[in-house]
């Protein structure tokens, strides 16, 4: 027998051999012999609408659950962002759930730094007496989180005046601070719009990662996928990622040049709608070859820029500012948002009638409050949604000095464990919630088990029993939507917004002016 002979026989046993095995009709499906919910039907999936909390995008998702227990994560057909997409970050979030080192029940930690576990009624007893030991010697009691949408941010406003406690402006590592500041100079908008890639048939894209990192990836593929893939895109980055190799051309670019090489393009391409021409004249002038030394472009790579410009009756421009240094970002976002403007991006793929719901930069609070508990003025510090806070150390260090410092978390993250107390928050498939990641776009996450996993509260349920109401959270999630006449619709719904007029403000002259003469 030659080998082609054997290995077509094997193939032929195999095959019988898998066929003998095959189970009859009717007990096809394996199920767990564990005595299910009730209501639970074995081996029939349920499916419950959920949002990914992975990153501030807030993509749409679908729970698959069997037995009672979640086991996949898919995204939500009807949630415009992601229309039924979901990220490899969004895909793995459900091990989250599972994670080994979830904060498992309330735990309070020991003068040698040790934790033990403890009770909800002892955790809220022992809480609520630091904050009347904290005002009765006359401290601030504060509470400092992440960005906060939807319902949770209308009752942690209701909890800090109900409570006496000061809300310090929600703390992020990528703030989009630059951007929004500079959207405000230019137009006097304190907003950071939403982009629509489609829109174009030319893209420009300065920085950052809009594919991979930046802002709304998920969102920015699938606009690449449904319309810009076709059309022409270059991107000009400082180091590789993603949106570079799936760029039509991909420009090198010295890291800090940024404001050199859109001050050039503000005087050189074209605009479609004029811009004031005190603000232009103000905008510094460069040669072309000036601009390719500095900035390390090559000159027939810029000419190549202006010409695709003129060709395009919808060019964009984006600016990723989270890989640009803090020295350019202000100066770049402001020369970018009046490019945005000259372009006639204005509502066709800059939209400021949806803009996000992202958090400020508020460096200087921050710091304030770091001077405070310096000086021993802060009782009581609230955290939750903040895992680390190693971008700013000052404020870091100067927790310690806080009498009394509160965790509500689902791990057990080195900040959370410098604190006197860790309440163990529920995930966002186990719990209730709603999430509003720009303005007319509202979600909602039910949870897809009957219980947690644990001994774990949602973050809502844990601020109202801090102020002893009786409601739960799932009623207070459920009366503010009617408050605000919210239809969901498959875990969804889309209000309308008003139209947002933007218009060059004649005080960008000034702050042009002074970008003049800067080392870039």
């Amino acid at each position: 027998m030659d080998r082609r002979d054997f290995i077509r026989l094997m193939a032929v046993l195999s095959g019988s051999a898998a066929y003998s095995c095959t189970a009859k009709k009717g007990a096809e499906k394996l199920i767990s012999k564990l005595p299910p919910e009730s209501d639970v039907i074995p081996g029939e999936p349920v499916f419950t609408h959920s949002v990914c909390t992975e990153c501030p995008a807030h993509c749409g998702a679908i729970v698959r659950s069997r037995e009672g227990l979640p086991v996949k994560l898919e995204g939500n057909p009807a949630h415009p962002i992601n229309q039924g997409t979901l990220c490899l970050r969004g895909q793995t979030s459900l091990q989250r759930l599972y994670h080994p080192d979830r904060v498992k029940e309330p735990s309070h930690r020991a003068p040698d730094g040790s934790f033990s576990a403890s009770t909800w009624k002892d955790a809220f007893a022992s809480i609520s007496g630091a904050i009347a030991t904290a005002k009765g010697k006359g401290k601030a009691v504060v509470f400092l989180s992440g960005t906060l949408t939807g319902a949770l941010d209308d009752l942690a406003k209701e909890y800090c005046a109900r409570g006496g406690l000061e809300r310090i402006a929600p703390y992020e590592v990528y703030p989009h601070a630059g951007l929004k500041e500079s959207y405000r100079t230019a137009f006097g908008l304190d907003e950071l719009p939403h982009y629509d890639i489609s829109q174009a048939d030319f893209l420009l894209s300065l920085g950052g990662d809009p594919l991979g990192t930046w802002l709304s990836p998920v969102e920015h593929s699938r606009q690449f996928a449904n319309g810009l893939k076709k059309r022409t895109w270059i991107h000009l980055e400082g180091h590789l990622t993603l949106s570079g190799s799936k760029a039509t051309h991909r420009l090198p670019i010295k890291v800090g040049s940024e404001p050199v090489f859109l001050a050039w393009l503000l005087k050189q391409a074209p605009h479609k709608m004029p811009l004031p021409s005190s603000i232009v004249d103000a905008v510094e002038s460069f040669s072309t070859e000036d601009v390719s030394t500095r900035c390390g472009i090559p000159e027939e790579s810029l000419v190549a820029i202006l010409d695709e410009i003129g060709n395009a009756s919808r060019p964009l421009l984006l600016l990723a500012d989270e890989t640009l240094p803090s020295a350019s970002q202000e100066s770049a976002g402001l020369l970018a948002a009046l490019l945005q403007y000259a372009w006639g991006s204005m509502g066709h793929g800059v939209d400021f009638d949806h803009s996000y719901n992202v958090g400020t930069s508020a460096t200087g609070q921050w710091l304030e409050l770091a001077g405070r508990l310096e000086k021993g003025d802060i009782g009581v510090v609230v955290l939750t949604g903040i895992h680390s806070l190693d971008t700013l150390p000052t404020l870091r260090d100067a927790l310690e000095k806080a009498d009394y410092k509160v965790a509500l978390t689902d791990l057990p993250l080195p900040l959370a464990q410098r604190c006197d107390w860790i309440l163990p928050t529920s995930h966002t498939i186990e719990s209730w919630g709603d999430s509003n990641p720009r303005k007319g776009l509202w979600a909602i996450h039910e949870p897809a088990l009957p219980r947690p996993l644990f001994d774990t509260k949602p973050l809502g349920q844990i601020l109202l029993d801090l102020l002893s109401q009786d409601t739960s959270w799932e009623d207070y999630v459920k009366t503010f939507h009617e408050r605000l006449g919210l239809t969901l619709k498959e875990g969804v719904a889309i209000t309308p917004t008003s139209h947002v007029a933007v218009e060059p403000a004649p005080e960008a002259r000034q702050p042009v002016l002074d970008l003049r003469g800067q080392a870039w």
